[in-house]
């Protein structure tokens, strides 16, 4: 939708979750601060290089402007133009970052 947080951040901070997150047993013990620290410098690494967390933030920056997804021209002119280039640097950048602090 644009709105929303980077579904490469998202699934970045999941991983984090799931190297370094808690069980059933563990709820209320406390959070578990090695995942919370490395989600924060991810976050932040994030926001520094695309000045948001949004879809609509990453469009500003690789585009200049942001394309409404609910309209079926703009939703394909951003997928002829930018999709194949811009979408999958996002999820590489990530995915190398989150390796690199793992």
């Amino acid at each position: 939708m644009g709105i929303g947080t980077c579904g490469a951040l998202a699934g970045g901070l999941v991983a984090f979750s799931c190297k370094y997150g808690r069980d059933c047993k563990q709820f209320g013990k406390g959070q578990f601060m090695k995942g919370i620290l490395k989600g924060r410098l991810l976050v932040k690494r994030f926001e520094n290089e695309y000045g948001g967390f949004s879809c609509n933030d990453i469009q500003k920056k690789f585009a200049g402007r942001t394309y409404d997804m609910w309209n079926a021209d703009e939703e394909k002119e951003f997928k002829e133009k930018f999709s194949r280039e811009f979408c999958p640097r996002v999820c590489g950048n990530v995915a190398k970052w989150v390796i690199e602090l793992i």
